[in-house]
């Protein structure tokens, strides 16, 4: 519509159909991955057990937040062909950077509680007390996995800084935005650089200002500001 603002993000159509066709199995993937869980028995565990830790997972643990870095992963290569031929570079070292990171994370939710129910790896045994403790410990090692994924993320997110504003804002589009709106906004934080509070006025406005603040450098970074918030970037630039 005329005198609409044009979006510097904004993805092509077939930019947006591709990654909703490999953002399928992920979706469809988490969706078995709920059915398995309150329809299926875990071997040597109570279901009660394997839904509760799954919840603080999910609630108080990094869970939704991966979900999220892999639907922004695969929609990634398909904004240009530049994000194309960038996808192959970083397929190199990304899967070990952010496999590190979560091993740091969601991992950590699950081990320290299955370990304490088991209790010895040689000799595993399960007991109503054992469970019990690890029941009452599964909260805590969500929250701290949390701390620990979200304190290793800077560090992780380094691998990208060399990637274009226009490349990385993009990604965010189609199945990350939308996952966001309806279902993870409700579970997961997403923490952004303080000057972009007073401009964050909507999900997508949420979602990008996140990326931005940590999968770009400073150049880039600059750049997003620029474009997206031109008159907070006037006002950085004469600080």
């Amino acid at each position: 519509m005329k005198g609409m603002p044009v979006d510097p993000f904004a993805s092509s159509w077939i930019s947006l159909l591709m990654a909703w066709l490999c953002a399928a199995p992920i979706i469809l993937a988490a969706l078995q991955g709920t059915w398995q869980l309150f329809y299926h028995r875990v071997a040597g565990f109570p279901k009660w057990f394997v839904v509760w830790l799954t919840v603080c997972a999910v609630f108080l643990g990094p869970l939704p937040y991966v979900l999220l870095q892999l639907l922004l992963a695969e929609s990634f290569p398909f904004q240009s062909f530049s994000t194309f031929i960038a996808s192959f570079a970083l397929g190199f070292y990304l899967p070990l950077v952010f496999g590190v990171l979560c091993l740091a994370g969601p991992i950590l939710s699950f081990a320290a509680p299955i370990f304490i129910a088991v209790g010895s790896i040689e000799s595993p045994r399960v007991s109503r007390t054992r469970l019990a403790i690890g029941a009452m410990l599964a909260p805590v090692a969500s929250l701290l996995s949390y701390m620990l994924f979200l304190w290793l993320l800077p560090f992780a997110t380094i691998s990208t800084h060399w990637l274009a504003a226009e490349d990385v804002i993009r990604a965010t589009n189609g199945p990350p935005a939308s996952s966001y709106h309806f279902v993870l906004k409700h579970i997961v934080h997403l923490p952004i650089r303080s000057e972009l509070v007073g401009a964050t006025h909507s999900d997508r406005d949420m979602l990008r200002n996140h990326v931005a603040s940590f999968y770009l450098g400073d150049r880039a970074y600059a750049h997003f500001v620029h474009l997206a918030y031109p008159a907070l970037y006037d006002s950085l630039s004469r600080h």
